[in-house]
């Protein structure tokens, strides 16, 4: 089973590929979107705890809920697909 922190690392790694590849050539007011939705995905990472570890992670604080990691895992996916198709040619 994919842990939240697991994904949530994932989609941090791929907003940095998209924002710094040369190779996928995304229009110049397109940039500082990304750069502005990236800002924001770290906010609301850091304040859900998904990129931590321990009594502070958002896995642990969802553990007894499978409904509703479920449901983040499923929004988590969907953001990470979304952004690998932005990034196909990274």
């Amino acid at each position: 089973m994919d842990a939240l922190a697991d994904a949530g690392f994932r989609v941090a790694n791929l907003f940095e590929k998209v924002k710094t590849s040369e190779s996928s050539h995304p229009p110049d007011d397109l940039i500082p979107k990304l750069a502005a939705e990236a800002d924001r995905f770290q906010l609301w990472a850091i304040n859900l705890g998904l990129l931590v570890s321990g009594h502070a992670s958002l896995d642990y604080r969802v553990r007894d809920a499978e409904a509703i990691r479920f449901a983040l895992l499923r929004l988590i996916a969907s953001l990470e697909d979304a952004l690998s198709e932005g990034c196909r040619s990274c």
